[in-house]
């Protein structure tokens, strides 16, 4: 158990925040993950996760929305269960991302503008936060003020 809070985001190519999450950090990665693709997955879409959401039913729920998760295993190298039924994405996924090399080169120039846009966030003016911004409420509200910074300055390049 850790004390603290974790920014969950997702984020298209540009580098803009489609949507966000400020959570402690207790809380499972796949149950925000949730939270998440019901606000950014759409039709047409690709969904890069990492190991964190490689679960069947995250997989279910992004192919519902019309969109496509790739999330690398949390154990990879491991033999698929054969007991359990796997969906036809997360088997997709890890063809592509356990496959030849021209194919994991591809995923990952995909989560080249994920990596920058984070980048850019936890450089971006004011670091971490000062010591008086300790509630969950506080946290969010210091959040979103950096988005917005964030925002305005992929505006302001532009």
């Amino acid at each position: 158990m850790r004390r603290g809070y974790r920014l969950h985001a997702a984020c298209d190519r540009s580098g803009n925040i489609r949507a966000f999450c400020v959570r402690t950090l207790n809380d499972a990665e796949c149950v925000v993950a949730r939270k998440l693709l019901s606000r950014a997955a759409s039709r047409g879409s690709i969904v890069l996760g990492d190991a964190g959401y490689d679960a069947n039913p995250l997989y279910e729920m992004a192919a519902s929305r019309g969109a496509r998760l790739i999330a690398p295993r949390r154990k990879a190298g491991r033999s698929i269960s054969e007991g359990h039924r796997q969906h036809a994405d997360r088997l997709r996924a890890i063809e592509l991302l356990e496959g030849d090399a021209r194919k994991r080169r591809q995923a990952s120039r995909l989560r080249t503008a994920v990596e920058r846009s984070f980048g850019w966030l936890t450089m971006l003016g004011g670091g971490s936060p000062p010591p008086w911004i300790r509630t969950l409420r506080r946290v969010r509200l210091w959040v979103l003020a950096k988005l917005a910074i964030h925002h305005a300055a992929i505006q302001a390049r532009r």
